[in-house]
């Protein structure tokens, strides 16, 4: 994600969607099987900056801090990529006024997918995952035409769909391995809803003028995509029902609001609904997009590439402001 804490002031829409598995978090929290020595274990799967998580977090361990003695100890890792803005994570730790940092609570992180093994057997009591499941290990397949891979149709998009099966299964058998008898975890991404096909369809526009301007070449607009996938609510039940170490406890769909459109309904400017819409995407897409360019572009050239490149996504917003509303799927899963 976008480093220097560029997520953290451009993530509402996560904050919301992040908000929604909150009470199905303190479920878990207070239902998860407590070690009877060493610390707590609790994860925090695809942390990016942090923001997000440090309320839902606090919440969680409030509900263990309940039930635990005093002399219980937590560990709470944060896992992401290497590339992670690892530095605001941990400024968001010490210094928001949401985070969960407290005596007796002690903060790591991991660099590293959370398509790996990321903890010994049986060592997690706790795991929470907001808004990132979401993402695919690797780019399936070119999307020519297209930077969303719900956008797409035909043999591409079902390529991609197989890919994002395979790695959901990976993520879950992963956590199964690693969670505690009787741990739990809780999963909240986007999943599949009409709803996004408009708003993608005008991103999407924005790109081809982006062709047009020249501003990127032929190929990188071919290469152009956002390697996430959104799966339908069943499919992704489905996976932890037919898994032999996992128990579902709880499956439900939520809703994460467009911030910027719903702002735009009150104030009716297209150029700020366009340039907070811009915003919230670059957010969480530029570093994608920007891997998709020509790796001969050195660094500055890159940047301003980038930079010309959500100014066509913009102006296309500002031509056709379109709102963005997340589906939102929750699962709470026991380990057996």
């Amino acid at each position: 994600m976008d480093g220097a804490g560029f997520y953290n002031r451009h993530s509402a829409q996560q904050a919301a969607a992040a908000s929604a598995g909150i009470a199905m978090l303190q479920r878990a929290a207070a239902s998860t099987e407590l070690v009877r020595s060493g610390p707590l274990v609790v994860a925090d799967l695809g942390s990016s900056q942090g923001k997000n998580s440090m309320h839902p977090l606090a919440v969680a361990i409030d509900a263990l801090d309940a039930r635990a003695t005093a002399a219980t100890r937590v560990v709470v890792v944060h896992t992401d990529l290497p590339e992670n803005d690892f530095s605001s994570l941990f400024r968001t730790v010490a210094n928001d006024p949401d985070s969960y940092r407290r005596p007796g609570v002690f903060t790591y992180a991991a660099g590293r997918s959370f398509y790996e093994r990321l903890f010994p057997d049986a060592t997690l009591t706790l795991g929470w995952s907001a808004t990132a499941a979401v993402w695919l290990s690797a780019t399936p397949c070119e999307l020519p035409d297209h930077l969303f891979s719900f956008a797409a149709t035909g043999s591409r998009r079902e390529r991609w769909k197989e890919a994002a099966a395979r790695d959901w299964w990976t993520f879950l058998d992963h956590r199964a391995r690693e969670l505690r008898r009787g741990g739990q975890l809780v999963v909240s991404l986007p999943v599949a809803a009409p709803a996004y096909l408009p708003w993608m369809h005008v991103v999407e526009a924005g790109a081809h003028d982006a062709l047009d301007r020249g501003v990127v070449t032929p190929s990188e607009y071919a290469s152009l995509v956002v390697p996430t996938y959104l799966s339908e609510p069943e499919d992704l039940r489905g996976a932890v029902e037919s898994h032999r170490d996992l128990v579902l406890e709880e499956c439900e769909v939520g809703v994460a609001p467009d911030p910027a459109y719903d702002d735009y309904r009150d104030h009716q400017d297209p150029a700020r609904y366009a340039s907070e819409a811009v915003d919230l995407f670059r957010a969480w897409a530029e570093p994608s997009l920007t891997s998709c360019l020509d790796p001969d572009r050195d660094a500055l050239a890159r940047e301003a590439t980038a930079a010309a490149l959500f100014r066509c996504i913009r102006d296309a917003l500002a031509g056709r402001p379109t709102e963005c509303t997340w589906s939102i799927g929750l699962l709470r899963i026991r380990r057996r």
